[in-house]
């Protein structure tokens, strides 16, 4: 690393630091090795770790709340893992989303990441109590005689929500 120029390459100069400060690296008197977010910003491949057995590559830097990895790019927040899709694909399409495929949010390979709707991202999460075979077996159910609220418990759903996929209020494109 050249003295007093910023680590990431961008080649700038960095300032000197006019006190210490350990969780830094800040030592008075002497150059900060990184200008503001630079060590995040324009060292992304830096900032993950493959991990052998699954292949995703696991973000060790900041996180947001649900456990994706942030970054800031020109001073604008940035998931880590849309980042990574962009770099390697492009844009994500309009109205789509990108869905973890490895349900790892914490993971950043473009591999592990597919652009799919809102809706779509929603029912495969590991989280929802239905799923596209419930449904249809809640449909068959009903249709066979079985009352609302006794396939309620089979399938571990409210009565509401069984009543709501006959109307056709909820997964009503699923028959």
């Amino acid at each position: 690393m050249n003295e007093g120029l910023c680590g990431c390459g961008c080649g700038q100069k960095t300032w000197i630091a006019t006190r210490n400060h350990a969780a830094r690296g800040w030592q008075k008197g002497q150059p900060v090795r990184f200008l503001h977010s630079h060590g995040i910003k324009l060292n992304p491949d830096m900032s993950y770790r493959v991990q052998p057995r699954t292949q995703c590559w696991i973000w060790f830097r900041a996180k947001n709340g649900e456990g994706y990895g942030a970054m800031f790019i020109g001073g604008k927040y940035c998931p880590a893992h849309k980042f990574f899709w962009q770099r390697q694909n492009g844009k994500v399409p309009k109205g789509l989303q990108l869905d973890h495929l490895c349900r790892n949010h914490s993971c950043v390979n473009p591999a592990h990441l597919e652009p799919v709707t809102c809706r779509e991202n929603i029912r495969r999460s590991p989280f929802r109590k239905l799923n596209k075979e419930k449904v249809l077996q809640i449909k068959r159910l009903v249709r066979i005689g079985f009352p609302q609220r006794r396939v309620a418990p089979i399938v571990g759903v409210s009565d509401s929500m069984v009543n709501m996929i006959m109307k056709g209020k909820r997964w009503r494109d699923i028959q």
